[in-house]
């Protein structure tokens, strides 16, 4: 600003410089701006009129309208009070991501509210990323925890440690009269090898129902093998009986997933035969709990003396790798009765046996035989004298 008149003193931030009186800020005492504190500015750009304006009202000015910029102001203080603005929907709890461009989204799938991460379901895992692995949550029901490596193996987590195809933990069977069964507490990876399923609670089972805790399709019938499933879906988890060794007919609700879990049989007078699981794993143990005479024999007073087949179907399930037998003979002195599994051991003239019972000396044999293929025994008898029994104690299975 050029000044002509008396001559210029210099003032409080004011300088004289030939004839020019310029402002010297640097002589200003230091302070901190606060809210209340005013500015100079000119009011309606460069000829605007000389004004003053607090902290405050630049605040505002700067935080604009909060739905378009996300920002508030109260008494000269910015805060980020609306996130819609960068990009976030509004939704509860939504986290937020980078798109890459600096773009902020907020995540539908994702939620954290301060007490737990919560990740949406899905039906598989996204594209793999070499150097990365996921974790995801997969639409089961219930729905199950997976970690995914860069190779695409899918891994579950959580609930049952990770079972592999096959295993099985608890589920066992139990006989309760002759029309019920019950089904232990347990967990087992389904058939499909694609979730596991969990009973919580112990539950029976009834022959003479239909549909979830009773027989998938059709009415009880004698003198039939049931195969025993645990079954899951969006109705929970539930007991099935079927004829079916492989493919049950799966009720509504309950059609999701499956596991066999054993065998009843359901004897000549609409009863099921009474037994004993044992084993909590893949391995499993049935005994029979009956009359030996009446439910358990496969042949009663053989006498044949070359190598004759003995069916065995009604006592073995297809699925039993081994049985149990008692064998004893009531006649032929001390002619001897040889036993053998007829998947094993080749078919000779001679004495080649897998056990040998005789009335007057080892009378009594309790044997383990194989039976992975045909579910039958062949004896031979030394002499058409010898009387000889065959019974079926229990058998053995891998789930």
């Amino acid at each position: 600003m050029k000044v002509t008149g008396p001559p210029l003193t210099a003032g409080a931030l004011m300088d004289v410089d030939g004839g020019s009186v310029v402002v010297d800020l640097t002589e200003a005492a230091a302070a901190t701006i606060a809210a209340g504190d005013y500015l100079p500015f000119l009011d309606g750009g460069t000829t605007g009129t000389q004004s003053k304006g607090s902290i405050n009202d630049v605040a505002t000015l700067f935080a604009g309208t909060a739905s378009a910029t996300g920002l508030s102001a109260s008494s000269g203080v910015l805060s980020v009070t609306d996130l819609t603005a960068l990009g976030v929907s509004g939704s509860a709890n939504q986290m937020l991501t980078d798109d890459g461009d600096g773009t902020v989204t907020s995540e539908a799938n994702l939620l954290f509210d301060g007490t737990g991460l919560k990740i949406k379901e899905q039906s598989a895992a996204a594209a793999d990323t070499a150097a990365y692995g996921q974790i995801w949550v997969k639409s089961d029901t219930p729905n199950t925890l997976y970690y995914t490596d860069d190779a695409g193996t899918d891994t579950q987590l959580g609930t049952g440690g990770g079972f592999t195809q096959g295993q099985i933990d608890g589920l066992a069977l139990s006989w309760v009269d002759v029309s019920t069964v019950q089904i232990g507490i347990g967990l087992a990876r389904d058939s499909a090898d694609a979730a596991n399923i969990e009973l919580t609670g112990t539950q029976n089972v009834d022959i003479t129902a239909s549909g979830i805790n009773g027989l998938d399709t059709g009415s009880e019938a004698t003198s039939t093998w049931y195969s025993v499933w645990v079954v899951a879906g969006a109705s929970g988890t539930g007991g099935l009986l079927s004829t079916s060794a492989t493919s049950p007919t799966l009720p509504a609700g309950y059609d999701v997933s499956k596991r066999r879990i054993g065998w009843i049989y359901n004897h000549s007078d609409n009863d099921i035969q009474a037994f004993i699981q044992t084993g909590t794993g893949r391995d499993r143990t049935n005994w029979w709990n009956e009359t030996g005479a009446n439910y358990m024999k496969i042949l009663d007073s053989g006498n044949g003396t070359s190598w004759s087949v003995v069916d065995a179907a009604n006592r073995v399930p297809t699925t039993a790798s081994q049985l149990n037998l008692w064998a004893y003979s009531a006649g032929g002195s001390a002619n001897g009765v040889w036993i053998r599994p007829i998947d094993f051991l080749p078919l000779d003239t001679g004495t080649h046996g897998w056990a040998v019972v005789a009335q007057s000396q080892s009378r009594y044999q309790n044997v383990w035989m194989p039976c992975p293929g045909n579910k039958e025994v062949r004896y031979k008898c030394e002499h058409s004298s010898c009387s000889t029994y065959l019974i079926v104690l229990g058998w053995m299975e891998t789930l």
